[in-house]
C-alpha cells in the first residue's frame, strides 16, 4: 500500500472530513504544528514538523496514554527508518524527524484531552 493510500484510508476510518472540535497549536521556535481533536471520537493528536532537522518533543502527549498510529518517518514510507514507541504517555520524550509528522490516537476509555 502506498503512502497516499494509507493517508486516504485513515482519512476515512477517523472522518477527518467531518466536522469537529479542534485545539491548534505552533511552535515557531521549533517549526511544529499541533492538532488535538477533541470530538468527535477518537480522540486525535497530530504533530507536525516542518523544520529540515529533527525536533526533540518532551511530553509529547498531554495527560494518558496514546497509541502510534501513523509516523510519516517510518520505513515503511521511505523515511529515516525512525521508529516511536507504541504506546506514548506524558513521561516521554520523542524526536520527530525533519518534515515529518506523527498521529496518535487516545484510548476510549481514557479521560481527557
Amino acid at each position: 500500500r502506498s503512502f497516499y493510500e494509507e493517508l486516504i484510508r485513515f482519512r476515512r476510518l477517523n472522518h477527518l472530513g467531518a466536522e469537529a472540535d479542534w485545539e491548534i497549536t505552533e511552535n515557531e521556535s521549533l517549526q511544529t504544528l499541533t492538532l488535538l481533536r477533541r470530538s468527535p471520537r477518537p480522540r486525535l493528536l497530530m504533530t507536525f514538523n516542518f523544520d529540515a532537522g529533527p525536533v526533540i518533543l518532551p511530553s509529547a502527549v498531554p495527560i494518558g496514554d496514546r497509541t502510534t498510529e501513523l509516523n510519516s518517518a517510518d520505513s515503511r514510507w521511505l523515511g529515516p527508518n525512525d521508529r516511536l514507541p507504541r504506546t506514548v504517555g506524558p513521561q516521554n520524550t520523542i524526536t520527530l524527524s525533519g518534515q515529518s509528522f506523527v498521529v496518535f490516537r487516545r484510548e476510549e476509555g481514557n479521560q481527557g484531552p
